[in-house]
């Protein structure tokens, strides 16, 4: 591909398959991503790059929108299972990873993630919910406007 059809294809990405274009989430700071997410869709971002005139757009939804932080809680079920790196080739290895059952296995990652968190070695984290989730409002726990 050339250089403008890798931004395309990037562009095509985010709208079709990549499911924070719906709505970030991250673990600590948003501030943090680099690429202003919380002020207007990535994708807008590659577009602009892409096509000058588009910037237009990128700037008429800075100008226009509010940013939101949402907290919220979500239960196993309503996250993609690829949030969990369940791979049993991935380093380190997990001691008698192949004997787990998968329930096992998440119990093992969340409880070893709990720790490197309390060290504070995870770095940025995402979180990609399941494309047919939608978040109940009992499990919002705050909305602040940033």
């Amino acid at each position: 591909m050339t250089g403008l059809d890798e931004k395309l294809d990037r562009v095509a990405h985010r709208v079709y398959y990549d499911f924070c274009v719906n709505g970030f989430m991250a673990n600590d700071n948003v501030y943090n991503y680099g690429t202003n997410i919380h002020e207007r869709p990535e994708f807008l971002m590659t577009l602009g790059e892409v096509f000058p005139q588009a910037q237009k757009v990128e700037n008429f939804w800075r100008s226009k929108a509010k940013s939101y932080r949402v907290d919220f809680f979500v239960t196993v079920d309503q996250v993609h299972r690829f949030n969990f790196e369940l791979d049993e080739y991935r380093d380190p290895p997990y001691e008698d990873w192949d004997e787990l059952d998968d329930e096992m296995k998440l119990k093992k990652w969340m409880l070893s993630h709990v720790i490197d968190r309390a060290h504070d070695d995870l770095g940025m984290t995402t979180l990609y919910i399941k494309d047919d989730v939608t978040i109940p409002a009992n499990q919002i726990i705050s909305v602040i406007e940033i």
